[in-house]
């Protein structure tokens, strides 16, 4: 997922139109630091409301949830806890360093069976694999 300001989606719609369709991108519309919308493609579309319709194996207790995923044959199951930050629920696995957002909990919590689904899949990488450094500013929490 990227996150990309109005101003950048107003002047570049297409392109970011074309990177949901077609690179199967998740674009986050910001404005004044917060997100405000997604642009994605209609499968991705698709698939996220099947999901929320159907998520026997989503079981959310009051801010705890279990997760079950299926990979390569073998079933794993995940715990997970919930929060609100704003208008947007986080959801993070406590077995490994993955976390998810969505609008609702229920939202959060697909998100992250997805991720987690996209952890464990093995990569499939077209070109060789490059190494990159990256700096990162932290705030304190308040």
């Amino acid at each position: 997922m990227i996150r990309v300001s109005v101003s950048k989606i107003k002047a570049d719609f297409s392109e970011y139109v074309n990177r949901a369709t077609y690179g199967r991108e998740r674009v986050i519309i910001m404005s004044r630091g917060k997100p405000k919308a997604v642009i994605m493609s209609l499968e991705d579309l698709e698939a996220l409301e099947t999901a929320a319709q159907t998520t026997p194996m989503l079981k959310t207790g009051e801010e705890v949830a279990t997760i079950t995923i299926d990979t390569n044959q073998t079933t794993r199951q995940f715990t997970a806890i919930t929060w609100q930050e704003g208008k947007w629920f986080v959801a993070q696995c406590l077995q490994v360093e993955v976390t998810s957002q969505g609008r609702t909990e229920t939202e959060a919590l697909v998100n992250l069976r997805e991720a987690l689904e996209l952890h464990f899949e093995p990569p499939r990488a077209t070109i060789l694999p490059q190494t990159h450094s990256l700096e990162v500013t932290l705030r304190a929490a308040a």
